[in-house]
């Protein structure tokens, strides 16, 4: 291998590197072990920034975060934490958790979501709590919650949902807490609830 070609290859081992670690701009990063803790809270974000491969934990608290690039978690095969109470966000697409196999808690609690659509939180097999309460939803998709096996709580108090279907959460198994209330719910379709066997508080 000649010089110029050492050279290049040295460069792009140090851009991978810098793209599995460098920390984003206007947040402050933590490092611990080979993982990376990000706080991006209050800080008049628009959108969320690119993130390092090895994000442990993503604080995106209070900003002005409109939307949800479902891209953007991807590759992120070791968050474990993902905060994104307080922002502008109206809609989640299909497919933007999947797959993350680490995940313990999503936080979307106090958006302005008005729907959740289908596949759209898809094998999160560590998932215990998913909040979102104080949002605007008024429906949630059948198959929008897919194989999520030991989820402790979820949380969808102060929303704006009126009816439940059936197979809504057939995928998921909640095993403390179902939080439902201050919504206008007047229907509940025949065995919505089948599945949480383990539920303790409805």
């Amino acid at each position: 291998m000649n010089i110029a070609n050492m050279f290049f290859v040295f460069l792009v081992a140090l851009c991978t590197g810098l793209s599995k670690t460098s920390c984003p701009s206007s947040c402050r990063c933590y490092s611990s072990s080979s993982k990376f803790h990000i706080n991006c809270q209050s800080k008049s974000l628009l959108y969320i920034p690119k993130l390092p491969h090895n994000t442990d934990i993503i604080y995106l608290d209070d900003n002005e975060i409109s939307a949800i690039d479902r891209f953007i978690f991807m590759n992120l095969t070791n968050i474990q934490y993902i905060f994104l109470s307080n922002n502008k966000i109206r809609s989640i697409e299909s497919n933007t958790f999947v797959n993350l196999r680490n995940l313990i808690t999503i936080q979307l609690d106090y958006n302005e979501i008005s729907t959740i659509q289908r596949f759209t939180f898809v094998n999160l097999t560590s998932l215990r709590y998913l909040l979102l309460e104080s949002n605007e939803i008024t429906s949630i998709d059948e198959n929008a919650f897919v194989n999520i096996p030991s989820i402790l709580s979820m949380v969808l108090d102060n929303n704006k949902l009126t009816l439940i279907k059936e197979h809504t959460f057939d995928s998921i198994d909640v095993t403390n807490n179902m939080g439902l209330g201050k919504n206008n719910i007047s229907h509940i379709e025949e065995k919505t609830f089948g599945n949480l066997t383990s539920v303790r508080a409805l």
